[in-house]
């Protein structure tokens, strides 16, 4: 078919979806590199950040439970951040990693809680013990974990271990000092010797020098002795009781 003296030819369908593919993948690059796509994006999201402030999708309260000994203070940098933002942009997963590397804290959860609320939980460790060494104080939990944000004053009433690496043994300590209630009163406090033994200092000032291993079996020996004999109102300094089956008493001197 000729049309004023020239040849026409019909594109094929084929050809006619190539060329329309070739003609949207070069409009797109150059939409993408004139920076089109981040424009778009930039825009959709202050519309839906409006959307959100505009009906009341934000946090206006941020609840906290289960917070016993951590500071208040320390979640209110969280707290102030988050107040006011789009519940949207509150990244649940990250919150509750930042919460939980509080030394307080052993585990957390956070709940969106919508239109406005989002709740904080927290499971504390449990402080069982003080622990004193080169002038820093900290706290003792169950699994050696140490707490060390935290006011000495506010827990004068645990049990006071002190001595390198005590946060090591403490627990073990403790828990064979619990069935010997004579002994468990009358220790002012603990003290770890070369990271293998403890001494305890008694509230009347004399000095207990446990053995490395069989401290149950000592221990039993000490709580009947104070029951029985009434050991620790004697005019005594020190009570070794590192050697198998022998006491070695240091009396006071007399004036």
């Amino acid at each position: 078919m000729t049309r004023k003296g020239r040849s026409v030819t019909k594109m094929s369908w084929g050809r006619k979806v190539f060329f329309c593919l070739l003609g949207l993948l070069l409009g797109s690059t150059v939409f993408w590199y004139s920076g089109g796509f981040d424009a778009i994006s930039r825009a959709f999201y202050d519309l839906r950040k409006k959307t959100y402030l505009t009906y009341g999708l934000k946090v206006d309260s941020v609840l906290v439970e289960g917070r016993s000994g951590l500071p208040r203070e320390a979640l209110k940098k969280i707290v102030a951040r988050i107040q006011g933002q789009p519940q949207y942009e509150i990244d649940v997963a990250h919150l509750k990693k930042e919460v939980e590397a509080f030394d307080w804290v052993k585990s957390a959860t956070v709940e969106k809680r919508l239109p406005h609320i989002l709740i904080i939980r927290l499971e504390e460790h449990q402080p069982i013990a003080r622990l004193y060494h080169d002038n820093k104080h900290a706290l003792l939990a169950k699994g050696k974990h140490r707490i060390f944000n935290m006011e000495p004053q506010t827990y004068r009433h645990l049990f006071l271990l002190m001595g390198k690496k005590a946060h090591l043994k403490g627990e073990a300590l403790l828990d064979a000092l619990a069935p010997f209630k004579e002994v468990r009163k009358n220790i002012m406090h603990a003290t770890l010797q070369g990271g293998r033994r403890w001494d305890l200092k008694t509230k009347n000032g004399i000095l207990i020098k446990l053995p490395e291993k069989g401290v149950e079996k000592v221990l039993k020996k000490l709580n009947s002795l104070i029951k029985k004999n009434g050991i620790l109102s004697k005019k005594i300094l020190t009570i070794d009781m590192r050697l198998k089956d022998r006491l070695i008493l240091k009396r006071k001197r007399k004036k």
